[in-house]
């Protein structure tokens, strides 16, 4: 798995022109899309296991009652299932999770799948703007300190003010 810090240095180099809450937004978006593709890969690596093994000399006989999708059911929420309330889940210290109310810095995609939700039906089940970040304010003022910095060293490095 790529790094933060190697993830972080990609998007800064493919959008060097952009400000620091851009490249963070787009840093997240990345982030959950390699999370993402990593439990993916993770349920094909463990359907493979559990296939059963063929042996190439018999034919392949496909079953009539056999499944044609064998992707579990997504458990629908409503605002019931909420066990905290979600203008009071997101704050400086940590974000809370409304439906298990666990706390962390930043609610991962890969939580809320462990709930059988995505981030947007997420966001909309708590009343979020699409553009609402899941991080604690500090965790999200320390992201956009280390991308300041991080432009600032290649703005000296551009113009050669390091050699001085």
């Amino acid at each position: 798995m790529i790094s933060d810090a190697e993830l972080l240095k990609l998007v800064m180099e493919r959008y060097p022109e952009q400000p620091s809450a851009f490249i963070i937004e787009q840093f997240a978006l990345f982030k959950a899309g390699l999370i993402q593709a990593n439990n993916k890969l993770a349920v094909m690596d463990a359907e493979e296991l559990v296939a059963e093994p063929v042996n190439p000399e018999e034919p392949v006989q496909e079953s009539a009652d056999a499944p044609v999708s064998a992707a579990a059911p997504k458990k629908k929420f409503t605002k019931r299932n909420l066990v905290v309330r979600p203008e009071e889940a997101i704050s400086e210290e940590a974000v809370v999770c409304c439906l298990c109310g666990r706390s962390f810095q930043n609610l991962t995609a890969k939580h809320l799948l462990s709930h059988g939700i995505s981030v947007d039906e997420y966001k909309k089940l708590c009343g979020y703007a699409p553009e609402q970040k899941l991080i604690c304010g500090n965790l999200l003022e320390k992201l956009q300190e280390n991308v300041q910095k991080a432009q600032r060293s290649r703005e000296q490095k551009l113009t050669g003010e390091h050699l001085k």
